[in-house]
């Protein structure tokens, strides 16, 4: 049992390390705490995050929570992970558009072109998808967040259509156990209608967010802009997204 204390991460911060040894030493335990936590963050912790769906021998018009639509109104599938509303499409965009993922991006998620990416094309009138991310599921230990508070950081490429402009929306809350909200944050993009697409990377963080963090709640959503939706028009005319990924990132001392 005592093993177990002194083996903590705060008891080895706090106590032991600036008591116990010299600066040198301390920089060296405090280098192989990192590298052992890095793995246990240097991760996505959004499970099926290239939206990948499961089929299902459904056939509806209007999908209902976690059914969503994909690439005809007549198809209806499950994704795993997600809960959805709103129609969405799969699509490979072209690649030679005007701002293209830069091929070092595309090659660290093991593509080789635009051409090998998939990208889920939003629904005009909204399309919204979410996911919960409990910490401790993905082995993120209680101790980090309410000792260490690590920056959660958000990351998604987004692309507008060529003849529609349109917004998107990211959603990130942080709760505790009982499902009280300790922080959130709303951010908004609009995306301009180009000639022929542009594609751009949107960052979103929290930190100093304070203790008892143990789930994240996410959720994007994506429709053309209001005012320049044609009636009537079923259009996948809202943003694209594509390689979104939430992760841990330790603070720099």
């Amino acid at each position: 049992m005592w093993k177990e204390i002194i083996d903590r991460l705060a008891v080895r911060r706090k106590i032991l390390i600036p008591y116990f040894l010299h600066y040198d030493k301390i920089k060296h335990v405090d280098q192989l705490i990192r590298k052992k936590l890095k793995k246990s963050v240097d991760k996505n912790l959004l499970k099926n995050p290239d939206f990948r769906p499961e089929r299902t021998g459904l056939s509806i018009l209007r999908p209902s929570n976690n059914f969503q639509l994909v690439n005809s109104r007549e198809q209806n599938c499950v994704i795993p992970h997600w809960s959805d509303a709103g129609y969405f499409r799969l699509e490979t965009p072209s690649s030679g558009t005007t701002s293209d993922i830069p091929k070092h991006i595309l090659f660290r998620y093991g593509l080789t072109s635009m051409r090998d990416l998939t990208v889920v094309a939003s629904w005009g009138q909204g399309c919204i998808q979410s996911q919960s991310i409990s910490l401790a599921h993905n082995r993120i230990s209680d101790e980090m967040m309410d000792q260490i508070q690590p920056t959660i950081v958000f990351e998604i490429w987004i692309g507008n259509r060529f003849d529609f402009e349109s917004c998107m929306a990211v959603y990130l809350t942080l709760l505790n156990r009982p499902f009280h909200i300790i922080a959130k944050k709303f951010v908004r993009i609009d995306t301009p209608f180009c000639g022929s697409g542009v594609w751009r990377k949107v960052v979103v963080s929290m930190k100093s967010y304070g203790p008892g963090v143990r789930l994240i709640e996410f959720s994007r959503s994506g429709t053309e802009t209001a005012d320049q939706y044609r009636e009537g028009s079923e259009e996948f005319s809202g943003p694209k997204f594509a390689l979104n990924r939430i992760f841990i990132r330790l603070p720099k001392y």
